[in-house]
């Protein structure tokens, strides 16, 4: 159950637009001014944070065909 929640968690980081989107709806459910803001930090926090991860994974994928290609693996 706990590596469910985490590939769940992980997945919506991994798109960005998913994330924003969860966030933006629970603003649009907020009634209250002040959860209204804090929903909008978070879809901030999840977007960035989302952005973050792609581009670590771009640069960490980038550097493993490199070190294959070294190595003389072919994909």
């Amino acid at each position: 159950m706990k590596n469910a929640k985490l590939k769940l968690i992980s997945q919506l980081l991994y798109y960005p637009g998913l994330a924003f989107l969860i966030a933006r709806i629970l603003m649009g459910w907020a009634e209250k001014p002040e959860l209204v803001f804090i929903f909008g930090w978070i879809a901030i926090i999840l977007l960035l944070a989302a952005i973050l991860i792609r581009l670590v994974d771009f640069i960490l994928l980038r550097a493993f065909r490199k070190k294959q290609k070294a190595a003389g693996i072919e994909e």
